[in-house]
Formats: C-alpha cells, structure tokens, sequence
C-alpha cells in the first residue's frame, strides 16, 4: 500500500543458472516475468492556456479516481556461452527476448482556472513491446612490452518493435478541483 491507499501489486519470478559444460565452455541462461499493476493512477496533469502555475496541493489527498490504473506484464529470456578460445581470450555468444505489454485506464487532468478546477479525463489504451537481441564479442589480454592492453570487440544486432493505441479510447469524466476532489464516476 502506498501513502495515499493507492495499491501496488507486483508479482514476479526470475531464474539464473549456469554449467560449466567443459573447463573451457561456460553456459547461462536467465529468465523474469513481472506483473505489476498500479491502482489509483494519474498520468500527467496539464495547464490550459493562461491558467497559473498552481500552489502546492495537499499531499496526503489523491487527485486520482479509485477506478484508475496501469497494468505492465514483463517477460525477458537470455542466454549466453562463453568459450575461453585461448588463452586470455574469451568469446561469448549471447542472444535475449522481452516481451511487454502495458494497459492504461489513467486520468489526464487539465487545469481550467486560476481557482484550481480542472477537467478529468480517462485515457484507455495498450500497447505492446517485442524486442530481440544478439551479441558476439571477444575479450582478451596482451602486453607489447611492459604495458598490459585489455581489448574488447563484438558486434551486436538488435530489433524491436512497438504498437500504441490498441483499443484507444478516451471519456471526459467530470470537474473537480486540485484542492477539494470530488469521486467521479467509472464510464
């Protein structure tokens, strides 16, 4: 429970392991999956135009709705092999996969006035992140006379993709003021 009785749950499980396969040859492999979902949300509060910077809102009250939230779900997998291709040097090979999906049911609200009111509106949407990526990088060692060098190089290829706005959707859902709230109701 946070301060102002707005819940955060957050349920999540991750796993590491590694082997070393041969005295050369190490293998890892890693995965998290979270589910995380925040009551009472607001997402951003605005100004219109002319209206003042307004003073300092009590902070023990919630100028968001009880209804409102955001939900994240979160699953990441990697894995990895190291090889100790000679000595002092080492090549990896790694690869890692995350998905998330997000869901908002959040209140924008913009103030109308210099007094303090303001409009409370309800954004719904969802959207959605893939990404995937790989690496091959070599480290190692070697000394040109008394000076040691350390040496990294490797390539890397990344692809992601993003979708906003599925099932987007917005409801004007009343006035109140940032000083005296008032529970508006759930469209």
């Amino acid at each position: 429970d946070t301060y102002l009785d707005a819940p955060i749950n957050r349920d999540s499980v991750s796993a590491a392991f590694d082997v070393r396969l041969t005295p050369t040859l190490q293998w890892s492999v890693d995965g998290l999956y979270q589910n995380r979902k925040v009551n009472g949300s607001l997402f951003a509060i605005s100004l219109a135009d002319g209206v003042d910077t307004p003073s300092p809102v009590d902070g023990s009250q919630r100028l968001s709705q009880d209804f409102t939230y955001h939900q994240t779900t979160l699953g990441t997998v990697g894995s990895e092999r190291r090889w100790n291709i000679a000595q002092n040097w080492d090549m990896s090979l790694g690869y890692r996969r995350m998905r998330q999906t997000r869901t908002n049911y959040d209140s924008f609200l913009t103030v109308i006035d210099n007094d303090g009111n303001y409009t409370d509106d309800l954004f719904r949407w969802y959207s959605k992140q893939n990404s995937d990526a790989a690496n091959l990088t070599f480290t190692g060692k070697l000394q040109t006379g008394n000076i040691g060098h350390e040496l990294i190089f490797g390539t890397d290829i990344q692809s992601g993709e993003r979708l906003n706005g599925i099932n987007f959707g917005a409801d004007t859902l009343g006035t109140s003021n940032l000083y005296d709230t008032v529970e508006l109701a759930d469209p």
